[in-house]
């Protein structure tokens, strides 16, 4: 990704005092940088992040001063080395390739090759939270149940240049069954006790699952698709399909598919929507007996 290099120049005005209001200017050799991000005097603080067509920036800065600057071409997920300015307090320096160039005085500015930290994308966690619903299709009549959903995803376990890569994806959910009638009728007509509010006016149903995503990062938008299957724990075995027990509550298997799609805002936090399929198997005649089911969700998340 970073195989050339990022040249500065650095530009400064006339000494204020102490400090100088100086502008940095740099550039790069790539079209298609999508953020960059500087800061002054450190590369362990605090990035300030400007859009990939920003190249310069105005500091109030005493001699002596370096900044340092870093691009993305993925809208923030991985970043190249810094390369850096040194202000060196003289009216004007220009920087071109490597190494250091001295225009007039004894200003100064320096510039460092730009090398790609790894190959393929970086290994990362994510995690996040998931809203949404259930459509439970059956019989011609089709129920919603609420859906809250906790993610922990393992990415870039095995990746292939900055776009693909393989991860594994673990979540714990939790489904919420109105006890009486439809999620509709709760709202709408609700029956004493059982209003749409109370925690013991729903049915919990529990579930964890496994799956392995294929992942492709576009620019800042993160598409994921995955196979795998889970486990569902649920007391009333009447409402859902049975395959094992487990002391007082019910249980079956599932096999599962889901497609979601994220945007980046930086490097951390994202946010998307999700779809899984889910297939549960009965302990009888496990295509008679089973049921279908569709989760809708909206994704919040961090990666780090």
């Amino acid at each position: 990704m970073f195989k050339r290099f990022l040249s500065f120049v650095l530009l400064s005005a006339v000494m204020l005092s102490a400090a100088s209001a100086a502008t940095w200017y740099w550039t790069s050799p790539y079209d298609d940088v999508t953020t960059y991000r500087y800061q002054l005097n450190s590369e362990s603080g605090r990035w300030t992040y400007v859009d990939g067509r920003i190249t310069s920036v105005d500091l109030d800065a005493p001699a002596d001063s370096v900044l340092y600057v870093q691009l993305s071409l993925d809208g923030g997920r991985t970043w190249s080395p810094s390369g850096k300015a040194v202000y060196a307090g003289g009216e004007t320096a220009v920087a071109g390739g490597s190494g250091v160039a001295e225009v007039g005085n004894d200003a100064a500015a320096t510039s460092m090759p730009f090398e790609k930290k790894q190959a393929g994308r970086p290994f990362a966690f994510n995690t996040g939270l998931a809203l949404g619903a259930e459509i439970v299709p059956e019989s011609g009549v089709t129920d919603v149940n609420l859906l809250c959903s906790v993610n922990l995803d393992f990415e870039n376990i095995a990746s292939s240049g900055d776009v693909f890569g393989l991860d594994i994806l673990v979540s714990g959910n939790m489904y919420l069954e109105p006890g009486a009638g439809s999620l509709l009728d709760m709202f709408i007509n609700p029956q004493a006790g059982l209003e749409w509010y109370r925690w013991d006016a729903y049915r919990k149903r529990y579930s964890t699952d496994l799956m392995l995503g294929f992942d492709f990062l576009l620019d800042s938008t993160d598409i994921n698709i995955a196979l795998g299957g889970g486990v569902a724990f649920f007391k009333d075995p009447s409402t859902h399909p049975v395959l094992f027990t487990v002391q007082d509550y019910s249980a079956n298997a599932y096999a599962a598919a889901s497609f979601s799609m994220d945007k980046y805002f930086g490097s951390v936090f994202h946010i998307g929507l999700g779809y899984k399929f889910k297939y549960s198997f009965a302990k009888q005649d496990i295509l008679k007996n089973s049921e279908m089911t569709h989760d809708v969700a909206l994704r919040l998340g961090l990666t780090f």
